[in-house]
């Protein structure tokens, strides 16, 4: 896999796993490339950490059920300890028949969507994090960056400061991109802060909207503004707060267009 298709891999986990996009892409694909993106996916999945609850939740995620062959199998290997071991194309993708093969980058899919999104919803792990694929992938300056640059690898997500410049006073009260002023006070106001945020530009917007659902995003918005209702954990909360900006930032701007 190239760079784009790599940055392509991390775009369709950002937020919302996108599954319908990873299955076009899939089934465009010939049986080795198949192979290849599944290794791939599980390969970042792997690295981004998969505990227990990680693995519980992506079951969740990719709708599939807890004694499925392909949940099962990676189930038992680790609970025998080799699970870093395990996934070998020649072990376990090249076997299956066609709509497990399928079933598997499915749920390797979910797997790194899951615990990528736990990641990156840690305010502090910008500071900490030196992978070039943590940087706002979706934000299309960031991805000309990497493709321009040769020493792209050597990149992280402190790198997209220059690219993003400090807003002046003026241009926070008379600010029209949601994300940009997202990504100006992410890492000095507070998670509340945040939230409160995202309730603004909620309440901003308004209405209904052909992109998101908007009753969704407004839901999500205000319960984020408290924290966690009890109902669900802090990283399902920030991921959903992560959502809710870009949602808010393709809604902005399908307006100004108009």
């Amino acid at each position: 896999m190239d760079l784009a298709d790599v940055i392509r891999l991390n775009q369709l986990v950002r937020g919302r796993i996108d599954f319908d996009g990873f299955g076009r892409w899939f089934d465009s694909l010939s049986p080795a490339q198949r192979v290849a993106l599944a290794d791939t996916v599980f390969g970042y999945a792997h690295q981004a950490g998969l505990t227990d609850p990680v693995f519980d939740e992506a079951v969740r995620a990719a709708g599939l059920p807890t004694d499925h062959p392909v949940v099962r199998r990676l189930w038992d290997a680790r609970r025998g300890r080799d699970f870093e071991y395990l996934f070998h194309p020649d072990r376990f993708l090249t076997p299956l028949d066609e709509a497990d093969r399928r079933t598997a980058c499915r749920f390797f899919v979910a797997l790194f969507g899951t615990a990528e999104g736990r990641r990156l919803c840690r305010p502090e792990w910008a500071d900490s994090c030196n992978h070039w694929w943590h940087r706002d992938l979706l934000d299309r300056r960031v991805v000309d960056d990497l493709l321009n640059n040769p020493q792209y690898a050597s990149t992280s997500m402190r790198d997209d400061a220059r690219l993003f410049p400090c807003l002046t006073e003026h241009e926070w009260l008379s600010g029209t991109d949601p994300w940009r002023m997202f990504e100006f006070v992410r890492g000095k106001a507070g998670d509340r802060k945040l939230r409160l945020l995202a309730c603004a530009w909620v309440g901003r917007l308004g209405g209904d909207s052909s992109v998101v659902s908007w009753g969704e995003v407004r839901e999500a918005a205000y319960r984020l503004a408290d924290g966690c209702d009890g109902r669900r954990d802090a990283p399902d909360f920030d991921r959903e707060a992560l959502w809710a900006a870009r949602s808010l930032k393709e809604e902005w701007g399908r307006r100004v267009a108009a």
